[in-house]
């Protein structure tokens, strides 16, 4: 190592403390470079290094010039980026032997090698709803409205809602219940049933909640042995009970 400084143009070695500054003659680490640091291959394919105010990330940048990926951090935001910038690309995950575990495409997820759209998950979400109970032809009631929750994965989403002393002797015609947070999905796949205990209601078969095409309601079905679906009548008095568990394909 030489005994002093040494500075050439953009490069300055500071003897002292072992340092290489590229762009600076004040080196803070053992290589300092101020600017973009670039890795440029055979065939012009470029690793870029770079900083902003905002941005701090690596680019790679295919041989025609196409910004292809990213890895980055917003300073302003506090968000960590991991991008396959071109469409069509996707990020590979991989265990020993370069087994794929989980692929994330335009299309969503896939798991273990999958590489079908139609098999990607593309959402998940949990959140609560507002369901309500009301008649066929009229009637708002007394305490039918209820803070209901619901889990989406996929076009599949699975609710849940508990009326408690609901007093429904304002209303008419059959029960349905309805704010679901998401519109049914039509045929062929648009008939869903579940399951539903109840307190209060008068019915002669078994009671299951049924949520046909293109609908944000479903129906109270009361199912009897040999006989046709009915709609239960709404019960002209109040202190009723109703849990309700279904899942449903959306729209």
């Amino acid at each position: 190592m030489p005994t002093s400084d040494i500075k050439k143009g953009p490069l300055y070695v500071d003897s002292t403390n072992n340092r290489v500054g590229v762009g600076t003659s004040s080196p803070s680490h053992p290589l300092t470079v101020d600017g973009q640091i670039k890795s440029i291959g055979t065939n012009g394919e470029t690793v870029q290094l770079q900083t902003s105010s905002q941005y701090t990330g690596i680019s790679f940048i295919g041989s025609d010039g196409t910004r292809d990926a990213i890895i980055d951090y917003d300073h302003t935001n506090g968000v960590m980026g991991l991008k396959a910038h071109t469409a069509g690309h996707y990020i590979n995950f991989l265990t020993g032997g370069y087994t794929e575990r989980f692929r994330i495409t335009d299309n969503g997820v896939t798991f273990n090698g999958d590489t079908a759209a139609a098999n990607a998950l593309d959402d998940y979400e949990e959140g609560t709803f507002t369901a309500f109970i009301y008649g066929t032809i009229s009637g708002t009631g007394v305490n039918v409205t209820t803070t209901a929750d619901y889990i989406k994965v996929g076009n599949h989403c699975t609710i849940s809602a508990y009326f408690s002393n609901a007093n429904l002797s304002s209303m008419s015609g059959s029960v349905k219940v309805g704010g679901l947070p998401f519109t049914s999905t039509s045929s062929p796949f648009g008939l869903y049933t579940g399951s539903l205990i109840s307190y209060g209601f008068s019915f002669s078969g078994f009671l299951t909640p049924y949520i046909s095409s293109g609908q944000t309601s479903l129906d109270i079905l009361d199912s009897v042995n040999n006989s046709s679906w009915q709609a239960p009548a709404i019960p002209a008095a109040a202190g009723k009970y109703m849990i309700i568990g279904c899942t449903y394909r959306t729209a």
